[in-house]
């Protein structure tokens, strides 16, 4: 009786556990309710959907965890490139959403990570091209409607140089922080 109480009550703790961002833990709480309801509760006739309910959890957990991830890694790839700031924002909670994604076996992460990594340089990229043509000598007034390619021909060499370097800067930055993550 004591067992059927305590899983009687385990959804209650999931709750708990996710609300807290604990994903581990509710997966490890629900593969241990899964295990003794096949093993020591099969016959028990009032708990014949809870394998089916926890399932759903889980699939619940693993869309939570994808939607953590990704808010998570792209707060952390576009906020400011400021000096040596290289920490990983919320880093327990992204230890948490990992190792639950490794729990689970899912690796769909890492293609998550990398085209937010791809977004970041992009956008690193084209701030650095527009913040060096914004302080360029080129005559902003070429036409109204000419595009990021008629500024970019109009600078000088030196204009490029400068460009290529604080791009080069400002993506070994990124890289940096990358590689810590």
């Amino acid at each position: 009786l004591k067992l059927m109480a305590t899983v009687y009550h385990t959804q209650t703790t999931i709750q708990v556990l996710l609300s807290a961002a604990d994903y581990v833990a509710a997966l490890d709480l629900i593969y241990t309710t899964k295990d003794l309801l096949s093993k020591e509760l099969s016959g028990v006739h009032c708990f014949r959907h809870l394998t089916s309910e926890l399932n759903e959890i889980i699939k619940m957990i693993d869309a939570l965890m994808a939607g953590e991830f990704e808010r998570c890694s792209s707060a952390d790839l576009n906020r400011p490139l400021v000096g040596t700031d290289f920490e990983v924002l919320e880093k327990d909670k992204l230890f948490s959403i990992l190792m639950g994604m490794l729990r689970r076996k899912n690796w769909a992460f890492l293609e998550a990570y990398s085209k937010e990594c791809e977004t970041a340089i992009s956008a690193a990229i084209k701030k650095s091209v527009i913040d060096t043509i914004a302080n360029s000598d080129v005559d902003h007034q070429i036409n109204q409607s000419s595009n990021l390619e008629s500024y970019l021909h109009c600078l000088t060499t030196n204009e490029w140089l400068n460009m290529l370097e604080d791009c080069s800067f400002t993506l070994s930055l990124l890289l940096r922080r990358i590689k810590v993550s």
